[in-house]
């Protein structure tokens, strides 16, 4: 036995975009590993006193997003997109979260991340995870965005290839943490390490470029010191 409901506005939203993208984007996805222990060690230290200060808890998540504008900074073809004949270049980091809701993903967009703050962007996030998971997310709250980011925190497979959200040419999959044998000045020793995936438009992005995002991405949690003080 079955039962028939008529999508929401949300659903109609995301699946449209999805279908379009599928239709006209070529895409590749590059794959790659982070060691975040330098952030784990900083969040340690901080976490208790930011929530104490701020009245909001500071999970990893907006580190990965201030990580993100720094490579979008330093490989800005990411922030463009392709419209018809045209090349549509973004001048404002505003980046898509993909939140797991009753109703399934949802994917609001954070404006202005570049300017924001850590404790701002924690804030944003808590507001935005709340309104998505009560469903009072509106249509152009799901709308623009450069990049789209998710972070499987906890629970989640060990890859997994993200689709694209047109009219976004990017979206970057951070996997759960997990404790890996890797070799380090010639011996083996055990570290907490993440899986990432990139997707991205091959029509406008080139594998370099995929390649070269990944790394300023690395680079920025390696020092995460610059990431809480930086907007």
């Amino acid at each position: 036995m079955s039962t028939r409901r008529p999508l929401t506005d949300l659903e109609r939203q995301l699946a449209g975009q999805l279908v379009q993208t599928r239709l006209q984007a070529v895409t590749l996805t590059a794959f790659d590993e982070l060691d975040p222990g330098p952030l784990l060690e900083l969040h340690g230290q901080v976490a208790e006193a930011f929530l104490a200060k701020y009245g909001v808890a500071l999970g990893l998540l907006p580190f990965f997003l201030k990580a993100a504008v720094a490579a979008l900074k330093q490989v800005p073809v990411f922030m463009s997109h392709i419209d018809g004949d045209d090349r549509v270049e973004c001048s404002r980091c505003d980046l898509s979260v993909v939140v797991d809701t009753f109703c399934g993903y949802a994917q609001p967009v954070l404006r202005d991340c570049d300017g924001a703050s850590i404790a701002e962007l924690a804030a944003n996030l808590a507001g935005l995870t709340g309104r998505a998971r009560a469903g009072e997310l509106t249509v152009p709250e799901l709308q623009g965005g450069v990049l789209a980011l998710t972070h499987h925190d906890g629970m989640g497979p060990l890859f997994a290839t993200p689709a694209l959200n047109s009219p976004q040419s990017a979206a970057l999959v951070i996997h759960p943490i997990q404790q890996r044998p890797v070799a380090r000045g010639g011996r083996v020793v055990v570290r907490p390490l993440m899986n990432l995936s990139l997707s991205y438009d091959a029509r406008l992005i080139p594998e370099a470029a995929a390649t070269a995002f990944l790394s300023h991405f690395k680079s920025a949690i390696g020092a995460p010191v610059g990431l809480l003080f930086n907007g």
